[in-house]
């Protein structure tokens, strides 16, 4: 199957060079939801595409990433309805399942970000013409939807907002941050749920990943928390404050409604206001902040934890 949808990308990704030539820039705001893996990203995205109009890359356009332009088209004529959407509050670790979920996109991001050993990258190692085929492509993709992009992928995104921020000048970032303990602890199940054992590294690399595969487990993981989280705010701290918003999930979860208000008034600040969409919202969520580590392992993270947040 993958081999097949590489073939059907190599094939259109000519004829989508084509058509977004007659695009520039996105002109409305793109918005980038950004955190540490594991920190609530998927579920303030689900809740801000069900509230709001807002263009997003869905599971069905996900596989149109040389020619994201096309999968908006086709994924638009699929869907009768604009106002509605389906996608709920559940995930897998990110991963949605309905045709309507969120994607995180990653081949598409891929295109750009030549991963080496971190997923931060060198943002003057990107070609101009390469700039201005990303700024061409979301700019597409924005034309399709009539509305704001919003995109989300801690891997690609979150370590990379000074890049970002540059390309797209209209650029906001939502930045939501969970208890540090148990974002560590989730990152670390993580890693039992998608590798062989909890020694196999999860999710994001930040640059301090060189030196970090070489210590114990639970310090990679502290590590991998902490400089993520840091990067992040100190790309944040380099932009006004109209172009940011800080969510701290455990209150998020309490108040949902309220963050989303907050989030249209962020765009208001833009100069574009929200359409909402006819769902009905949940007046709060779940926090799955249970302690789910036997004892010796929770001691261990929890040490290795207080080495780096003092």
């Amino acid at each position: 199957m993958q081999g097949i949808l590489q073939e059907i990308n190599q094939s259109l990704a000519i004829v989508e060079h084509k058509h977004i030539q007659q695009f520039d820039s996105p002109k409305l705001p793109v918005i980038f939801v950004v955190g540490a893996p594991r920190s609530g990203t998927t579920v303030l995205t689900q809740l801000l595409l069900s509230a709001f109009q807002i263009g997003y890359v869905n599971n069905i356009i996900a596989k149109f990433w040389k020619a994201p332009y096309m999968g908006c088209v086709l994924a638009k004529s699929l869907k009768q309805n604009q106002q509605k959407l389906n996608i709920g509050t559940k995930s897998n670790y990110g991963f949605t399942n309905e045709y309507e979920g969120p994607h995180e996109f990653g081949y598409f991001w891929q295109r750009w970000f030549r991963y080496d050993d971190s997923h931060q990258i060198e943002g003057d190692k990107i070609g101009e013409e390469e700039v201005k085929i990303l700024q061409q492509e979301v700019a597409a993709m924005e034309s399709v939807f009539e509305a704001p992009m919003l995109f989300k992928n801690p891997a690609a995104l979150s370590l990379n907002i000074d890049f970002l921020s540059k390309v797209f000048p209209t650029s906001i970032f939502i930045y939501i941050h969970r208890e540090r303990f148990f974002n560590a602890q989730s990152l670390l199940l993580g890693r039992e749920k998608y590798g062989n054992s909890r020694s196999d590294w999860f999710s994001v690399k930040p640059i301090e990943y060189a030196w970090l595969k070489d210590k114990s487990v639970e310090e990679q993981i502290a590590g991998q928390t902490y400089y993520t989280q840091k990067r992040i705010e100190d790309c944040l701290r380099g932009l006004p404050e109209k172009r940011q918003l800080t969510i701290a999930y455990e209150s998020f979860c309490e108040q949902p409604l309220q963050y989303l208000q907050k989030v249209e008034s962020l765009l208001q600040l833009s100069g574009y206001s929200l359409q909402k969409r006819s769902n009905n919202l949940p007046v709060s969520l779940k926090n799955t902040n249970v302690i789910r580590l036997e004892a010796d392992a929770l001691k261990r993270l929890e040490n290795s934890l207080s080495i780096y947040f003092k």
